[in-house]
């Protein structure tokens, strides 16, 4: 068994674009052909909710993250699929501009395991492991059966530490905090703790945690000095962990919002070809990975 790659969009700060990069990156990823579970960790903006799991979602009638990491239900019990969407196929010209193609008469869903309301009670506390207090592997443990079901599992982490939060940065192999403004740092500064903390040696010698971390700018203007100064910031403290692709601010992006519908499956617009480009830099850091 291969577990997949495992992906936490996450911050210490709302309103910086987690659950808007987290399916985005996942429906490019489908475009791609990549086999992709979105699994929500933010009870108040649920991925399920938002990208219409079926017609009359109720996260009181579903099965849930929750309801997984609690015993109640199997995981492939808490996965939902999306209406379909159109499919397309991306790629980038040899002069670099990104084109779409329709592929006809094909559809696509994505697959969606909501956080459900009960996501703020889960604890991470471990009676066999009472000199650490947590059972770090709850999740990867708990979605085990389905990892040959997916290549990549993208976590939308809530902008709190609360310990469904811990358990998803456990669990991955890479979180990505999107960053936008100057503002952004205290939260990138709470997320290094965080994760230094994870990586730190266990009182009882149980393994540390050390996904890798990255920065990508959201919503990001480079001729406003406010994201010039945070851009300046993150990349001189960084390096090489803040992607080269930056993520511009559009109308765009909010109209596939209101939608429901990723920018994959929507109107090609510039920031879907930002999206796009992010998530080939992403396959490359990924790829990189596998042969270090």
């Amino acid at each position: 068994m291969r577990k997949p790659v495992t992906i936490s969009f996450a911050a210490r700060k709302g309103g910086v674009g987690k659950s808007f990069l987290a399916a985005n990156t996942a429906a490019f990823l489908i475009c791609d052909g990549y086999r992709v579970l979105c699994v929500g960790i933010d009870q108040q903006d649920d991925l399920a909710d938002r990208y219409l799991i079926d017609t009359e979602y109720d996260p009181h009638n579903h099965n849930s993250l929750a309801d997984v990491l609690a015993g109640k239900c199997t995981p492939r019990e808490a996965i939902y699929q999306t209406y379909p969407f159109p499919a397309y196929h991306w790629r980038r010209t040899k002069f670099r501009t990104v084109v779409r193609d329709k592929i006809k008469d094909k559809t696509v869903h994505m697959d969606i395991m909501p956080a459900g309301n009960a996501i703020v009670d889960v604890t991470a506390r471990s009676p066999e492991q009472p000199d650490d207090g947590y059972d770090y592997d709850l999740i990867t443990e708990k979605l085990e059966p389905v990892f040959d079901d997916y290549d990549f599992i993208i976590f939308d982490c809530p902008p709190s530490d609360y310990d469904g939060s811990i358990l998803a940065y456990a669990a991955s192999d890479y979180i990505i905090t999107p960053y936008h403004g100057i503002d952004s740092s205290n939260s990138v500064d709470m997320m290094v703790e965080t994760l230094r903390i994870l990586a730190a040696p266990k009182a009882n010698g149980a393994k540390q945690y050390k996904p890798e971390y990255y920065l990508v700018m959201n919503m990001h203007n480079p001729r406003a000095t406010y994201d010039a100064q945070g851009e300046l910031f993150v990349r001189e403290d960084f390096g090489d962990h803040v992607f080269k692709q930056t993520i511009r601010k559009s109308q765009a992006a909010e109209n596939a919002k209101v939608e429901g519908t990723p920018l994959a499956f929507n109107r090609k617009a510039d920031i879907s070809e930002d999206v796009y480009r992010f998530e080939q830099e992403l396959l490359d850091i990924v790829r990189e990975g596998e042969y270090k």
